[in-house]
């Protein structure tokens, strides 16, 4: 299953909780999305300035890593942002 189809799945769930239950269980749908919208990983957000790359989480805007000629100077390049969880791609 990929992660549409499991978005997908859920918003059905959601939506039919919701027509059936006096209970507000929608939230807790939307809260499952977005918990699954972070395992999709994302290509960090790269800012250029003369001669140095600051990559940051497009999710929450953290600064992951910077590096100066290419060389890393701060931070790790880790698979999660360790701020809000968004799984980073760094591939490419």
């Amino acid at each position: 299953m990929t992660y549409k189809e499991a978005k997908d799945i859920l918003r059905v769930a959601a939506a039919e909780v919701e027509r059936n239950c006096p209970l507000d269980y929608t939230e807790a749908f939307k809260k499952a999305e977005e918990a699954l919208d972070k395992q999709i990983p994302e290509r960090p957000a790269v800012l250029n300035q003369k001669g140095s790359k600051h990559f940051y989480c497009v999710a929450c805007g953290m600064r992951l890593v910077s590096e100066i000629n290419g060389e890393l100077c701060a931070g790790r390049k880790t698979c999660f942002c360790p701020d809000c969880g968004q799984a980073i791609d760094w591939e490419g």
